[in-house]
């Protein structure tokens, strides 16, 4: 079991990795949207909208390495990668979407991410202390 500082860090660091990994254009980027806004086609917008946070690409890269290394076998640990890349690359996703796609049920759902989550770690903290000892 995660410490729960630990969690909120590895947390933060996936939500970071699913938006570089998204890479999808916000609307305020679309060319459309802003010639619509330019000449008050745009609907209005309730409220501001919240910048997010700065991307820290370095620790997308690393995380999207660590990711990438997770092993694919047995079939568990290959739907536990899946799982996890669509939860935070794709947070708008329907868990009852990705659950059919998956083949597996809403309580193998929360199972397997909390798995992804301990593999993604481990690898992560690995990775992480193999570079400090060639320092």
């Amino acid at each position: 079991m995660l410490a729960k500082s630990d969690e909120e860090i590895l947390n933060d660091r996936l939500q970071n990795w699913g938006r570089w990994a998204a890479d999808r254009p916000h609307a305020g980027q679309n060319v459309l949207w802003r010639f619509m806004k330019l000449y008050g086609e745009a609907p209005a917008e309730e409220e501001p909208q919240e910048h997010p946070p700065v991307l820290d690409e370095f620790d997308a890269v690393f995380v999207n390495r660590a990711w990438q290394g997770l092993p694919e076998s047995p079939l568990r640990y290959k739907t536990a990668k899946w799982i996890l890349a669509a939860h935070y690359c794709y947070p708008n996703l329907h868990t009852r979407w990705v659950c059919k796609q998956l083949h597996v049920g809403r309580k193998d759902y929360e199972t397997l991410l909390t798995l992804a989550k301990y593999l993604i770690f481990n690898r992560l903290t690995y990775e992480a202390s193999k570079r400090l000892a060639s320092d």
